[in-house]
């Protein structure tokens, strides 16, 4: 089982994977402090040097020489590995910001709040489904960005990410399945974390005593064994079927 083998390789070299993927972790975020959304855009990169940690591991079962993270950033590739990742991001993130807008006009048409909560709550729902397909059609770009033997100046990886998972999407949605209850938790306590902060400070009640505590705890976890796990998963799959890239040539 995939998640399985993507956990024992993660424990296998991790020391190897970890400090690669909490340096570009810790990266984005100053990025994002420094320059919202821009930096976030500059440094996306940064994911490519964390596939290849991953594909190196898996194919050559040895720790990676020399600093993975400026792979992304080579002067021939950076503005053209900035472009594909973004349009990754926007492609599946556009269904869901249409279903937004399309929420807004709707409630204002509307009094009621529980009839705008269905609208909203709706919308999300039938533009999640594209989203979803989209970023399942997409989610091998990082790593053919990655891959040494694929050559992005003669193909489009998105177009190429689509051309490889197809058959695939399926397999790579149960995958993901396995880690929704870990994300509901975490955004959960997350959104009760702010309704409790602002609570206190405007009502000086706090709702939720413990969800602070937990979300603290979910986070470290995060950082450092589900969102690795979640990457590795994905670069297990890859290598299962990069054999595809064959038929480019």
């Amino acid at each position: 089982m995939r998640i399985i083998i993507a956990f024992k390789t993660l424990k296998k070299h991790y020391f190897t994977v970890i400090p690669i993927y909490v340096i570009t972790a810790f990266l984005t975020a100053l990025a994002s402090q420094l320059l919202p959304l821009i930096g976030t855009i500059l440094v996306l990169p940064l994911s490519i040097g964390v596939s290849y940690t991953m594909i190196h591991v898996i194919r050559y079962k040895r720790k990676e020489t020399g600093f993975p993270l400026a792979l992304g950033f080579k002067a021939t590739y950076y503005p053209y590995n900035v472009l594909y990742l973004f349009l990754r991001q926007l492609l599946y993130l556009a269904p869901l910001i249409v279903g937004l807008l399309i929420s807004g006009v709707l409630t204002d048409a509307f009094m009621d709040i529980e009839t705008r909560r269905e609208i909203l709550v709706m919308n999300f729902i039938i533009f999640a489904i594209p989203s979803a397909l989209i970023s399942l059609m997409l989610a091998m770009v990082p790593y053919l960005l990655a891959d040494p033997d694929f050559d992005q100046r003669k193909h489009n990886p998105l177009k190429i990410s689509a051309f490889i998972m197809k058959g695939n999407y399926l397999k790579l949605l149960v995958l993901r399945l396995f880690f929704v209850p870990w994300v509901l938790w975490l955004s959960s306590g997350f959104f009760l974390s702010l309704v409790s902060m602002y609570s206190r400070i405007f009502t000086g009640e706090i709702p939720y005593t413990n969800i602070t505590i937990t979300w603290l705890i979910s986070l470290p976890l995060t950082l450092l064994v589900f969102t690795p796990w979640y990457l590795m998963l994905h670069a297990i799959l890859y290598d299962s079927v990069r054999h595809k890239l064959k038929d480019l040539r």
